[in-house]
């Protein structure tokens, strides 16, 4: 039996006033290292909603 492939990856999505951002990461850890940047680093404007998703190809 063979491995099977990855072929997802995680996205954090941030959105303000309808304009999404998006940031891949290949694992799970690095895309909620990367929520909890954005979270904290723009939470403040109050306009923010972020997601935290699970894409496949």
């Amino acid at each position: 039996m063979g491995k099977r492939k990855k072929n997802y990856k995680f996205v954090v999505v941030v959105c303000c006033q309808g304009q999404p951002f998006y940031y891949y990461r290949n694992t799970l850890f690095g895309a909620l290292i990367e929520y909890a940047y954005q979270y904290l680093e723009k939470n403040k404007y109050g306009t923010m909603n972020f997601t935290l998703m699970q894409k496949f190809n």
